[in-house]
């Protein structure tokens, strides 16, 4: 719904981390073996070395694509198979679920979320600084760490883990999300919008919805009757289209947003009772101060995003563009 917004220099420093942790990890043993190492076993399954291990840990989500046509190319998952060869009590699936473990443990993620190091998951989001769900918009998403205990967003898989084990710990794989959106998209591979690069924008906007005429509410009159929201895509032939609507399915934004009646009541109300002489008086009284969005319950001053902003801001607006009869 919203992108992510971080400085390039950040981002940068951050994937530097990122990388620095992971070839740290690529050295480590799944065994007691000293050649037993989990960049051996990567060589020799992907036959990737260290230098193309730092840019697909580092990869854009255009680079992961490609990786994944080159990985589902080859047909690696099919090593499975060869690795477990010996094993003649597990089954063709069986394998293919050791296999994926394996790749799993290979590429370190539970390490990475599990472990408090000088750099896991906590440090990401806490550098991050992303407060709110990008997804979603409905939920705070806040990143502490004190004596009282610690508490971070969830970090989901754009590319989803369950299918692609090697994306599991690419940096921006991993978007920090509410656990709501987390576990709705879970193991779904639909390509919903993309928090770093998109965002819905002007191409998806909340609407109001007359629940009698299932249509557009077209005038002042019609707020009569409690209205439905719905987002409206612009184009759905686009790719980003195409991403909204996954968006709006994958995690049920029309449901969840038409049963925050009472924020849309509220809004609603205010924005009636903030017109002619009402709003005349009430800019009077406060000089200097953005009274329209005193009124409608909007933070005057937003440095940061906070929850329900888009779907607020697109109300109005389809408030603001009504007919007045």
């Amino acid at each position: 719904m919203y992108k992510i917004e971080v400085e390039d220099t950040l981002l940068d420093r951050l994937k530097e981390k990122h990388w620095l942790w992971f070839k740290n990890h690529l050295t480590k043993t799944f065994s007691k073996k000293p050649k037993d190492t989990y960049g051996a076993f990567i060589k020799k399954i992907f036959g990737w070395d260290e230098s193309v291990l730092e840019n697909i840990i580092k990869g854009s989500k255009r680079e992961l694509e490609d990786v994944i046509k080159k990985v589902q190319a080859k047909k690696i998952a099919c090593e499975s198979l060869q690795i477990f060869r010996n094993d003649p009590h597990k089954s063709a699936k069986q394998k293919q679920n050791k296999f994926h473990e394996k790749v799993m443990k290979a590429f370190g993620y539970d390490n990475f979320i599990d472990q408090k190091k000088s750099w896991d998951a906590y440090e990401l989001c806490e550098s991050l600084k992303i407060d709110v769900c990008p997804y979603c918009n409905r939920q705070y998403i806040f990143t502490v760490d004190n004596q009282s205990g610690m508490v971070r967003p969830e970090l989901d898989h754009y590319f989803p883990k369950q299918k692609y084990p090697y994306l599991s710990a690419c940096f921006f794989n991993l978007i920090p999300s509410c656990s709501v959106c987390n576990h709705l998209k879970s193991s779904q591979d639909d390509r919903v919008v993309y928090p770093y690069e998109n965002e819905f924008g002007k191409h998806g906007m909340f609407r109001l919805k007359s629940r009698r005429w299932d249509r557009d509410i077209i005038t002042i009159s019609e707020l009569v009757r409690m209205p439905g929201v719905y987002i409206k895509i612009d184009n759905l032939r686009t790719s980003l289209g195409k991403q909204i609507n996954n968006s709006k399915k994958v995690f049920n934004l029309d449901v969840l947003y038409n049963m925050q009646s009472i924020e849309l009541n509220d809004l609603i109300s205010r924005y009636q009772n903030f017109t002619g002489a009402n709003k005349v008086g009430l800019k009077r009284m406060f000089k200097g101060v953005d009274v329209e969005r005193l009124i409608l319950g909007i933070p005057l001053n937003p440095q940061k995003r906070y929850i329900m902003q888009k779907f607020k801001e697109d109300i109005i607006k389809h408030l603001n563009s009504l007919k007045r009869r």
